[in-house]
C-alpha cells in the first residue's frame, strides 16, 4: 500500500514512516462479502489519514514545501470544504474532463503551452469556468461545464486562450478536490487497491481508451430507469466513501456489435458502457463504477509518473 500517488510532493522518507506505522497496526481492516462485493472498514482509513496528517506537518522539509505548485496554494485559499467536495462529486461523474468536441490541432499545441504557463509562471485564468445544469443551457458561447452528464462545451470557433485556461484551471481544481478528499480518509480503498496495477497493466488500459476517437465517451448504451439511477448513485457512494468493489473487473469488447447482451460491459471503440435489456444490478454498476475510476487513476497516475521523471511520455498507443 503506497500513499505517493496521494501525496506526491512529501519525502519517500515520510511514506515510509507511515507505512511502516500502518504495517505495525494491531488493528486489521474487516471485511463483510456479500454477493461477491466487498466493503473495507472506514477505520483505517481514519487512522492512516491522522498518521499521514501529522507526518507532513512534522517532516516535510523546506525543499519539499517549495516543490508545491503555485496553483494548489491558491486553491487551499479559493476552494472551501464544500467546494472541494462539490468537485470531489463531479469527479465520480467524468473521470476526466469530456468535451462536446475534439480540440484542432492548433488548440491542443496552445493547451500544452498554457498547461507549462500555468504549472511553472502561475498564468490564470481571469475567471473561473461557466457551470451549467443542463446541455439545453449552452448557448455557444464561451466554455461551460455541465453537471448532468460532465461535458465541457466547446464554441464551435478557435478557443481563446482565457477559454483554454480556464479548462485547465478546471482539470487542476478536480484533481486538487480528489487529493484533498483523500487526505481526510475518504475514497482510499479504491486507489490503494488500483496501486497494486502494474506498469503493463496501467499502459493497455491507456491503449484501451485511446480506441475511442469521438467527442465524448464514458456514457451508456441505454438510459437509466429511475431505479437504475437511484441505485447507481448508491453504488457510486458505496464504492467512493465505504470501499464496496467487486474482484471481477467488467468485461471489455472491441465494439457496441461485439456486445452479447448478457451482462455489462465495456466497449472500447465507442467509449461506451453496454447495458443488457433486463435492470442492471447493483454488482453490475460496481463493476462500471470501478472501470469508470479505473480510467481516472490511470491518467492520473501516468501524469504523476511523468512529472516525477519515473516515464518520459504517455504509452505509445499501437
Amino acid at each position: 500500500m503506497s500513499y505517493k500517488n496521494i501525496f506526491p510532493e512529501v519525502p519517500d522518507v515520510v511514506h515510509f514512516v507511515v507505512e511502516e506505522a500502518l504495517n505495525n497496526l494491531d488493528e486489521r481492516v474487516s471485511v463483510k462479502q456479500t454477493n461477491h462485493i466487498i466493503s473495507m472498514s472506514t477505520k483505517m482509513r481514519k487512522i492512516a489519514a491522522v498518521l499521514v496528517t501529522l507526518l507532513i506537518v512534522s517532516s516535510v522539509t523546506v525543499t519539499a514545501s517549495a516543490a508545491i505548485r503555485k496553483y494548489k496554494l491558491r486553491f487551499v485559499d479559493e476552494m472551501d470544504q464544500s467546494k472541494v467536495e462539490e468537485l470531489y462529486g463531479l469527479t465520480g461523474l467524468t473521470e476526466t474532463l469530456l468535451t462536446n468536441r475534439e480540440f484542432s490541432e492548433e488548440e491542443l499545441n496552445d493547451r500544452e503551452r498554457l498547461w507549462k504557463a500555468y504549472e511553472n509562471d502561475g498564468l490564470i485564468p481571469e475567471k473561473e469556468i461557466n457551470f451549467i445544469s443542463d446541455s439545453e443551457e449552452y448557448d455557444g458561447k464561451g466554455v461551460a461545464f455541465c453537471t448532468a452528464d460532465g461535458i465541457v462545451y466547446l464554441p464551435n470557433e478557435a478557443l481563446s486562450e482565457e477559454e483554454l485556461l480556464e479548462i485547465i484551471d478546471m482539470e487542476e481544481r478536480m484533481v486538487y478536490s480528489v487529493s484533498v478528499v483523500n487526505s481526510y480518509g475518504y475514497g482510499t480503498d479504491y486507489r490503494q487497491r488500483f496501486d497494486e496495477m502494474t506498469d503493463d497493466e496501467i499502459d493497455s488500459l491507456y491503449r484501451m481508451v485511446n480506441k475511442n476517437h469521438t467527442a465524448t465517451m464514458g456514457g451508456f448504451s441505454r438510459a437509466l430507469s429511475p431505479d437504475e439511477e437511484e441505485r447507481h448513485q448508491k453504488m457510486d457512494h458505496e464504492f467512493k466513501e465505504n470501499g464496496a468493489f467487486v474482484e471481477k473487473i467488467i468485461a471489455v469488447v472491441d465494439t457496441a456489435e461485439d456486445y452479447d447482451g448478457k451482462s455489462v460491459a465495456y466497449a472500447a471503440v465507442e467509449g461506451k458502457y453496454m447495458l443488457p435489456d433486463r435492470e442492471v444490478t447493483d454488482v453490475e454498476f460496481l463493476q462500471i463504477i470501478d472501470m469508470q475510476h479505473r480510467i481516472y487513476y490511470m491518467f492520473d497516475r501516468i501524469n504523476r509518473e511523468i512529472d516525477t521523471g519515473y516515464r518520459e511520455t504517455f504509452p505509445s498507443v499501437e
